[in-house]
């Protein structure tokens, strides 16, 4: 999810308000103010046994009109990203993890996949081992320069009131191939993602 920052903590100094931003929902020992679990301290934050996330088991989500998150859940969009490439963060994430976590070697991604029918293959992270998957500076490069083209990702924006219709069914029954489908939560001016 991602959206704009309309208000600041009295300790929040980093993240100006009128900020674009994405929200990563996880929520962990540290968001408790309690010693990291042991999947926390090797950075397995998403397996530890007290998780949680905005809008499952926390107040807020992608499907609200507003949240209030902590500070350290907020990444600060670039100005070349948008808010609704910022949505699409955690799965850009998750799909980086897989692919460094796959055991594959460099070039050997390139192999399986025109092995696997692709006529085109673009490696532009190639080499790179990002510390922080969700935005590295090799990722907000590549966002940036355009070599990673999230935006093609997004294949429609629907409006909350017609999720079902035009999310769900058009992913179901559709002969058109949606890769994201993103959910406005509200009629407004400008993005919100």
């Amino acid at each position: 999810m991602s959206g704009v920052v309309v208000q600041v903590g009295s300790n929040v100094h980093n993240i100006p308000v009128g900020s674009k931003v994405a929200v990563n929902p996880a929520l962990d020992d540290q968001h408790y103010d309690m010693e990291p679990c042991t999947t926390c301290a090797i950075g397995k934050r998403n397996i530890h046994k007290r998780f949680a996330s905005y809008g499952l088991s926390a107040p807020g989500g992608g499907f609200a009109t507003g949240i209030v998150a902590m500070a350290l859940n907020c990444i600060v969009l670039p100005d070349a990203v948008s808010l609704q490439v910022g949505a699409l963060l955690g799965p850009l994430a998750v799909a980086w993890h897989c692919i460094r976590t796959s055991g594959f070697k460099n070039g050997q991604k390139k192999s399986l996949a025109k092995e696997l029918g692709a006529d085109v293959v673009v490696d532009s992270l190639e080499g790179s081992e990002p510390s922080n998957p969700a935005l590295s500076a090799v990722h907000q490069a590549a966002l940036e320069s355009g070599n990673l083209p999230a935006h093609k990702m997004i294949t429609s924006v629907v409006p909350l009131e017609d999720v079902v219709k035009k999310g769900f069914h058009a992913l179901m029954h559709s002969n058109v191939s949606h890769v994201n489908i993103l959910v406005q939560p509200r009629s407004c001016v400008g993005e919100v993602s």
